[in-house]
């Protein structure tokens, strides 16, 4: 039995391997490419912009996001207020009132319980329906309309609208996902989800461009509404992940899905780690329950096979390498420590010293190797992480995976369960923009 699962752990170690070498080769092909062949940074002429950003008691941190929005873009912005119960729309109106001309470029749409607060993608797709009546009775062009889905504490980098606007120059784009960073980025737990979204999540992202199959996300998610339109259903799903439940439906559409690296999308990260798991669950939960929609991704006769691939491996990532390692994790340690201090292989002739030194020095490349390499590639990202705290980050990511093993398994087990039901995200008080500066 044990030599099964040391087996068992050797494979998915060297799956594990392949998998981060895929990507950073993927990752490093497409930065090079972007870099040679950079895409301009305004489109050839201008698209409608439309911010929708979905509300459940968000006073905290909406007045800041509306500010930014209105003040570095030219957007007009629908807020979908979810039957909150604090000072949300007040908020609202306050930061589009401190913009010139503000209050004339946002709506805020409210709803009602008991129609409301049935999830993100019923409140998106409520909204929509007002971006859309507000399109046909402005005589705009869906195909020259972009909507942005942000988050309600999301801030888009200088300069982001009109970077990702110009990919849709492209006719054959559909969605676009900026990368996330985290702002409040100053203890060592929001630092783990900066290094995990900027470092690592963002570099894959680049990777996936080669393949045009860039996941949606909840925050920074752009895309064009004639390919939203043309969906048989409202874009987004009940699913507790509807940003990658869109991303499945333009695939399977035949829409290309892209990003680029020199644009992002910031967010507050989590302090807590009982919250920060939460999330996770909620995330994992919803991925594993995209793969019922796995027969639409291999029917799409217009996906190459290496995008069909990339996308099955994605969705099959939690069942085919997360809850597998998370069960061998704990033995491959007991065997790692039982290598390392008991009788070496006779790995050099006549030595056991050396012989266990190599053992040692094999374990840790094969454990830390694809940390390390993201690590000091976030360092050239991050300019303020110095090579030690870089060599930090790398191995207590190892142990930070831990949260994904936790998560993975709550995910599965509500799932099972049928569990649908989550609170908000907690945020933490910020200043209006124009406060701050």
């Amino acid at each position: 039995m044990r030599s099964v699962l040391g087996g068992i752990s050797l494979v998915l170690v060297a799956l594990g391997l392949v998998t981060a070498a895929s990507l950073w080769i993927s990752g490093i092909r497409e930065m090079r490419r972007f870099n040679a062949t950079p895409v301009p940074d305004e489109p050839t002429d201008p698209y409608e912009v439309i911010a929708m950003i979905a509300c459940l008691d968000e006073e905290l941190v909406i007045g800041a996001t509306v500010q930014r929005l209105l003040s570095e873009t030219n957007a007009r912005v629908f807020v979908i207020d979810d039957a909150s119960t604090d000072q949300t729309e007040a908020a609202v109106i306050a930061a589009a009132a401190s913009i010139p001309g503000g209050s004339e470029r946002v709506q805020v749409v409210r709803r009602f319980l008991p129609e409301a607060r049935k999830g993100k993608g019923e409140a998106l797709n409520y909204g929509y329906l007002d971006v859309c009546r507000y399109v046909r009775d402005s005589g705009l062009n869906p195909g020259r309309v972009i909507i942005v889905v942000m988050d309600a504490d999301g801030r888009l980098s200088d300069g982001a609208v009109p970077k990702v606007c110009a990919l849709f120059d492209d006719e054959t784009i559909g969605g676009a996902q900026l990368g996330v960073r985290i702002r409040n980025s100053g203890s060592l737990l929001t630092r783990l989800q900066d290094f995990e979204f900027w470092g690592i999540s963002a570099f894959a992202q680049v990777g996936r461009r080669g393949t045009r199959t860039v996941s949606l996300g909840g925050n920074g998610q752009f895309t064009r509404l004639s390919a939203l339109l043309g969906l048989a259903r409202l874009p987004w799903s009940f699913s507790l992940t509807e940003d990658l439940d869109l991303a499945i439906s333009l695939l399977a559409k035949g829409w290309g899905l892209t990003t680029r690296p020199d644009a992002y999308v910031d967010q507050q990260g989590l302090t807590s780690l009982g919250r920060l798991i939460r999330q996770r669950t909620r995330w994992f939960q919803g991925h594993m329950s995209c793969c019922r929609r796995l027969p639409e991704i291999w029917a799409a006769r217009h996906l190459g096979t290496a995008s069909m691939l990339e996308v099955t491996c994605y969705l099959l990532t939690p069942f085919i390498m997360v809850l597998p390692w998370s069960l061998v994790f704990p033995i491959a340690l007991i065997d790692s420590f039982e290598r390392m201090t008991g009788t070496p292989p006779p790995l050099v002739p006549n030595s056991p010293a050396m012989s266990r030194l190599l053992v040692i020095a094999i374990i840790y490349f094969l454990s830390f190797t694809p940390m390390l390499i993201a690590a000091f590639a976030y360092r050239r990202r991050q300019p303020d992480v110095t090579r030690l705290f870089a060599f930090v980050l790398a191995h207590t990511l190892v142990l930070y995976n831990v949260v994904a093993f936790i998560a993975t398994w709550k995910g599965l087990i509500r799932l099972l369960r049928g569990q649908t039901g989550w609170d908000k995200t907690v945020r933490l008080p910020e200043q209006p923009v124009l406060e701050s500066m």
